[in-house]
């Protein structure tokens, strides 16, 4: 019953705190998020975006070519931007390089990505 009482307490304290002070929502929100969900990093997140890339035009049967590099950087909360190299190796295509900014959206589990100039 003890417990109970301290647990009571300290579940009326924070909710009294974002009563009180409403900015407070926000910190406690991100330690929430770092604990339970915690971000990959940008070289990491880089990875999982080539990985869907590569799966997306394999499933729809188009040759994009050699993914070289993906630099992404976080823009604001879940949303990243980046620039994503591709060598075309192709003998009709003379061995076609192109640079394509992307975009990305992840919240930790969603993944989604777009590229800019199509």
């Amino acid at each position: 019953m003890k417990i109970f009482r301290i647990v009571a307490i300290i579940i009326l304290a924070v909710l009294l705190l974002f009563v009180i002070f409403p900015n407070t929502r926000r910190p406690l929100v991100a330690l929430y998020q770092n604990i339970f969900h915690p971000r990959l990093s940008d070289d990491d997140l880089a990875e999982k975006v080539k990985s869907s890339i590569r799966q997306k035009f394999r499933e729809d049967g188009v040759y994009i070519g050699q993914i070289t590099s993906l630099i992404l950087v976080r823009k604001n909360g879940n949303e990243y931007t980046g620039m994503i190299k591709i060598s075309d190796f192709n003998p009709e295509h003379n061995g076609r390089k192109r640079e394509i900014p992307i975009t990305v959206d992840y919240d930790g589990e969603n993944l989604h990505w777009q590229f800019l100039d199509q």
